[in-house]
């Protein structure tokens, strides 16, 4: 007995127990596709659909052949003679599908795609011109691929054809045999006269297409291979692929990789569809839905529809559906259409792939969910999955050749939002509480031992911790740069996953280790804000016996809290310090206190408490043995004298710490002994040694890395050009530390950089643009609230805009 697909859907679901929304749960299919099936709003769904409905409706194998039998309509008589000569039959193919009636952005792109199939054509016998549109799902290849096919379409006289490959998804996609068959009766052959054979299907393919101006779309497409043999033959053919996997190289293709929208186009995207008055009535609420679209022309279409469907929903209320990253993917589902499915097709297709890599990616993809942020850094997912890096990068390559991932850089990958938010909603209903938190705090583990050994660039190794214990089974090649260099590239992650340490007490027990571990990468970024926030977070959460932990995140919030200006803080988190390591006999924590207090209390303008306390830190040092603390020690006590007034005493201490840097080989601490001593001789006038240091300083400071001593080494040595009577020089030299600034944020020095700018410029008579570096020294000192600099520049400009008043006057 035949059955009617819609009915007997609906039938199976109710014996089933099932509503429609658990039916779509369970099946990984949308709501309102099911309900299109139960309509008979569809009449042939795919297979792959029906294996899905199979699977949730835990059907035996009688009912599921019913129903996929249901799903077959049916065979339909042969057409008689008469039948096949009729109008129509062997006319002129123009198979294209409705193209969109909007498309923003990608003008250009499309007019180059165009000239691209319709330009002059290769010699005889050359292969047919190729575009391939490649990107992840619901980034717009078909729609781009049918607006540029009708533009073009008059230059193929000969017909348009189209094909949907459906290359991604848990079904195999479309054989050969099939696409082959549907090309040859598109083409005039009678379908009793296809040839079974695929080897002769392809040569009459070839035959009818030899000589022909045809434009062929072939849509979906899983990978080269399903695309080769079905390419027409001859030069004056061209042919669209879409697909999600990289084509270009294997078929000889143009390949445009399209990536998200940018913001704005975004935005005019969703504002031609529901209106530019409602877009604008909630501007951060119309933000925020930008945003959530991540500028996905699927999801903005999808949220289009919704809120055509729905006039009375404000933006905001939109919005407010997006923004919740738990139920954003449950949002972005509309008649049909839904970002989670599009998506999720790719995964499960590797997933299901009999290759060992496709296996891994999967798995790969499914551990990024359990990590916090989008970012992929190799480094940490490697360790999350417990694989070797070898197969950690071959999985990420597999993830970016089929768009799973993005590359904005080359070796740099990230997961599009959606794509992340659909790993987390995968990750968390496939792996238990317990297996994500193990993944997370390997990574974290990893991060804490990479941070752990960079600390040596600017600290020595706290006392009381034990660095092979925190560095175990780390590659003992691996140095203190390359280490820097790796948390520096995946900080995002990194930082993240600290952010979340908090709500796993195991991994909450890391917490201290990392925050004292990056101390490196925050002073290196000049990120004295986010270096505060992270060991506040941290003394928050270490238990307060752990007392060498305390006073060491304090010290460091000392220097964190004085890089930023805040001085009297830094000063009373550096003497809580203090205190604790006396209390409990930790005389080299105690020692490096104090010389914490002595910066704070110098940077408050205390110079004499500064002397001494500085003076009693390096008698610690020293009587522990302590002789990178010593080579500390003796920097600062020259800094404080010279700073006192007293330049010899300050150069003497500046030649001892310059020494025993030079024994011990901390290349940070050896490049601020070469720049301190540099601007004292320079400050007594011996300019010809002073520039040997201050040159060394600048050189040294590129090759450890450190950006804000690279700034400050080019503020002091424009400074000395300035002095030696060549301003030009000087004004190169300072605006190369603008430079950096500019590249990398580092701008602890920018205010005194663009001070001495600004002398330089009104010397050389160009008061406008020396007026330019005032101003913007000024607003940098009245935003850091550093009241008594900020006074000091209004001086100094008054009086250099009055010595030009004079020269003015004159010539009048």
């Amino acid at each position: 007995m035949a059955h009617e697909f819609g009915p007997l859907l609906r039938s199976l679901r109710r014996q089933a127990g099932l509503t429609q929304e658990q039916l779509a749960l369970a099946s990984g299919l949308s709501v309102d596709g099911i309900g299109a099936l139960e309509r008979g709003h569809r009449l042939r769904p795919r297979r792959d659909t029906i294996s899905l409905l199979v699977a949730a409706l835990g059907l035996d194998q009688d009912d599921a052949a019913t129903l996929q039998s249901a799903a077959v309509p049916p065979r339909r008589k042969p057409p008689r003679a008469a039948e096949r000569r009729r109008v129509g039959w062997t006319g002129t193919p123009h198979q294209l599908p409705a193209a969109p009636s909007v498309l923003v952005g990608r003008e250009t792109l499309a007019s180059d795609i165009e000239s691209s199939l319709t330009g002059p054509t290769g010699r005889a016998g050359a292969r047919p011109r190729v575009v391939a549109l490649t990107g992840m799902g619901g980034i717009g290849k078909t729609a781009l691929a049918l607006v540029v096919a009708h533009r073009a379409a008059p230059q193929f006289p000969d017909g348009q054809l189209y094909l949907d490959l459906r290359g991604h998804g848990r079904a195999a996609g479309l054989s050969l045999t099939d696409a082959l068959a549907h090309l040859l009766t598109s083409l005039g052959l009678h379908a009793d006269d296809v040839p079974v054979d695929e080897d002769r299907a392809l040569a009459a393919y070839r035959t009818r297409t030899s000589g022909s101006r045809l434009l062929v779309v072939l849509d979906n497409a899983r990978d080269a291979a399903q695309v080769d043999a079905l390419l027409p033959s001859g030069s004056e053919n061209a042919v669209v692929v879409t697909s999600r996997a990289s084509l270009g190289a294997q078929l000889e293709a143009r390949q445009h990789a399209l990536s998200p929208l940018p913001e704005d186009v975004a935005r005019e995207l969703l504002a031609e569809r529901v209106g530019h008055q409602r877009m604008s009535s909630d501007e951060p609420a119309s933000r925020t839905v930008i945003a959530s679209c991540a500028g996905l022309p699927l999801a903005l279409r999808i949220v289009a529809a919704r809120m055509q469907a729905r006039p009375q929903w404000a933006v905001s209320d939109v919005a407010q559906r997006l923004a919740d990253r738990d139920t954003r993917l449950t949002e972005l589902d509309s008649q049909g259409l839904a970002v989670a499915t599009s998506l999720g097709d790719s995964v499960d297709q590797l997933r299901g792939s009999p290759d060992p890599t496709d296996q891994d990616a999967a798995e790969l993809w499914l551990t990024m969910g359990v990590m916090p942020a989008p970012q992929v850094g190799l480094s940490g997912i490697s360790h999350a999955c417990s694989w070797p890096p070898d197969r950690t990068e071959r999985a990420v390559e597999r993830l970016a050749e089929v768009s799973l991932l993005e590359e904005p850089a080359p070796g740099r990958f990230r997961m599009h939002d959606l794509v992340h938010d659909l790993a987390h909603r995968r990750a968390g209903a496939e792996l238990g509480r317990a297996e994500q938190d193990v993944r997370r705090r390997a990574a974290l583990a990893h991060y804490v031992a990479l941070a752990w050994r960079s600390r040596s660039l600017v600290r020595s190794t706290p006392e009381g911790f034990d660095d092979d214990s925190i560095t175990a089974g780390m590659d003992p090649e691996c140095s203190p740069r390359d280490c820097l260099a790796v948390i520096d590239e995946e900080s995002e992650q990194l930082l993240r996953l600290l952010d979340e340490a908090g709500d796993d007490d195991k991994s909450a027990e890391l917490i201290p280790l990392l925050a004292l571990g990056l101390v490196s990468l925050f002073v290196t970024r000049v990120d004295n804000t986010r270096w505060a926030d992270t060991l506040a977070f941290a003394l928050d959460r270490v238990p307060q016996e752990a007392t060498d932990a305390r006073v060491w995140l304090l010290q460091d919030l000392a220097m964190a809290h004085s890089g930023r200006g805040q001085h009297d803080l830094a000063l009373r988190s550096a003497e809580r310090a203090a205190d604790l390591a006396g209390a409990t006999g930790r005389r080299e924590a105690e020692a490096a206190a104090l010389n914490a207090c002595a910066i704070a209390l110098r940077r408050l303008g205390r110079l004499t408490e500064a002397l001494d306390v500085c003076g009693r830190a390096l008698v610690l040092f020293e009587r522990e043995g302590d002789v990178r603390g010593q080579a500390i020690g003796l920097r600062d006590m020259g800094q404080l004298h010279f700073q006192n007034g007293d330049l010899e005493t300050g150069i003497g201490f500046a030649r001892r710490s310059l020494a025993i840097y030079e024994q011990i080989d901390v290349p940070r601490g050896l490049t601020m002994s070469h720049l301190n001593l540099g601007v004292m001789l320079r400050e007594r006038g011996d300019l010809t040694d002073a520039l040997h240091h201050l040159a060394l300083a600048v050189s040294l400071s590129r090759d450890v890395g450190d950006l804000a001593l690279e700034t400050e080494a080019l503020d002091e040595l424009g400074e000395w050009h300035l002095l030696a009577g060549d301003a030009r020089e000087g004004i190169t030299v300072l605006r190369d530390g603008l430079a950096v600034i500019a590249d990398h944020g580092s701008g602890q020095w920018e205010a005194s950089i663009r001070r001495r700018l600004a002398i330089a410029l009104e010397s050389l008579g160009r008061p406008a643009e020396a007026d330019e570096q005032w101003g913007a020294a000024l607003r940098i000192c009245e935003q850091r609230s550093e009241s008594d600099q900020a006074a000091q520049l209004r001086q100094e400009w008054a009086r250099c805009r009055a010595e030009r008043a004079p020269a003015s006057r004159d010539g009048t």
